[in-house]
């Protein structure tokens, strides 16, 4: 595969990725009593920070089988739920629950769209 083609299908990955992250975390961190404007700008760069890592850092280790995925995965939850938790603290112990969904409803939309 071309980096171009690469590149094409990060970005197709990353516009959907925010399209189903994004709203559920605006709307998580809003319910706990993060202002709209933050909690928008969270949900956008909690993407923005982890999503290139999963699809270039990660991959670039090759590491066998599944384990790439799998730290990608783990790596993009724990950050995500750790800027969440800063963002609006009120969300305590559920910010992990939180990052665990937004990033499961993304991983089984792209999964079912490229299927």
């Amino acid at each position: 595969m071309t980096e171009a083609r690469y590149a094409a299908m990060w970005a197709a990955a990353f516009a959907l990725t925010l399209a189903v992250e994004v709203p559920i975390v605006t709307w998580a961190l809003r319910r706990a009593g993060a202002p709209t404007g933050r909690a928008l700008a969270a949900a956008g760069f909690a993407q923005l920070a982890t999503h290139p890592w999963v699809w270039f850092v990660f991959p670039a280790l090759r590491w066998r089988g599944q384990a790439s995925l799998a730290a990608s995965e783990v790596f993009a939850w724990a950050v995500e739920a750790a800027l969440y938790a800063l963002v609006a603290p009120r969300l305590r112990w559920r910010a992990p629950l939180l990052s665990l969904a937004a990033n499961a409803t993304s991983y089984l939309a792209g999964a079912l769209l490229w299927r």
